[in-house]
């Protein structure tokens, strides 16, 4: 058995398979495979940080498995990161995917890295940092489980409260609200956010049990116009779409754009790996990229979304052989 100096949190995949134990000075996750009938746990598997191109786990502290099974994320308090995993359903282990850093690209608000959590739909993903005194948002890819910078909201701007050494974050289960605590050299408090699960509309920030703060900007309110183009007719597996972002108070550099595709035709994009495809950035308010994975033969939707406004627009693509 390895990886459990410093045992720090514990998570168990939906389907009681499994347990994941992180190990804060080991750097690292250990996976057991568990008994169901007895609750006995037999060592499998253990991911270190520096090990085998794994990253981000220095002080391994928060550990999630996603609703659907299929990602593992923990977070790496010294690293100030939140590692992402693939994880194989039927034997529990564990593949590196992707680390997100604090100060690298656009992430912000992961110093202190400290816990982590997700939306019962899988969709968004929240991390407090401590040294930040901040929780994070990302959207999460559901087919490959890697994530995207969203939001930031921190203690002391835009009329937040409560987050000073966040230390822990839930969302409701009917996914309306967030909450955070912060830690006894912090706040020593407990923050209620207001969430909109389509994250469009203005948004409610509720501190304590009678202080409200309202038009706080979560990045998100101003009406954004989204168009996708395509050839017509194409015999590459892998199409190339072009995106483009238009608003009147401008789209950032570094907008996650996300790409749903129809497979099965019947036009509400709702069957598992249509919705969120793949996904790429837009710089100057456009991007072209491929459509991976490749696409069988046929005629397909497709549908563009800007992450935090949720609008979209379709065009027709079709592939020939």
């Amino acid at each position: 058995m390895d990886g459990l100096l410093g045992a720090k949190a514990v998570a168990l995949s939906p389907d009681g398979a499994h347990a994941y134990a992180t190990g804060a000075a080991d750097d690292a996750v250990a996976v057991f495979r568990r008994d169901v009938a007895t609750g006995q746990l037999t060592f499998l598997q253990v991911v270190k940080d520096g090990v085998g191109g794994v990253n981000g786990l220095d002080g391994a502290s928060a550990v999630l498995v996603s609703p659907d099974g299929s990602h593992v994320y923990v977070t790496g308090t010294n690293d100030d990161a939140v590692a992402v995993f693939r994880r194989e359903t039927l034997t529990g282990q564990l593949t590196f995917v992707q680390m997100l850093k604090d100060g690298i690209g656009l992430v912000d608000g992961l110093n202190g890295a400290s816990a982590v959590t997700m939306d019962s739909d899988g969709r968004s993903v929240y991390v407090t940092g401590s040294e930040d005194d901040a929780v994070v948002v990302f959207h999460r890819n559901a087919s490959t489980g890697e994530l995207a910078f969203m939001q930031l909201l921190k203690d002391g701007q835009g009329g937040v409260d409560g987050l000073d050494s966040a230390s822990a974050v839930a969302v409701s289960p009917d996914a309306r609200h967030v909450y955070t605590t912060s830690s006894v050299v912090g706040d020593n408090a407990l923050a209620a956010f207001r969430r909109e699960a389509r994250a469009v509309g203005t948004h409610r920030v509720i501190l304590g049990s009678a202080q409200t703060v309202q038009g706080i900007d979560f990045g998100n309110r101003t009406p954004v116009s989204v168009a996708v183009t395509a050839a017509a007719r194409t015999n590459d597996t892998t199409p190339t779409v072009g995106v483009t972002a238009t608003s009147p108070l401008g789209v950032p550099d570094g907008t996650v754009v996300l790409l749903d595709v129809d497979t099965n035709n019947d036009g509400d994009f709702g069957e598992a790996g249509e919705r969120d495809y793949c996904q790429s950035t837009l710089m100057a308010g456009s991007a072209t990229f491929d459509v991976a994975p490749a696409l069988a033969e046929g005629a397909y939707s497709l549908r563009a979304r800007v992450a935090a406004i949720r609008q979209a627009t379709k065009a027709p693509v079709s592939r020939s052989p």
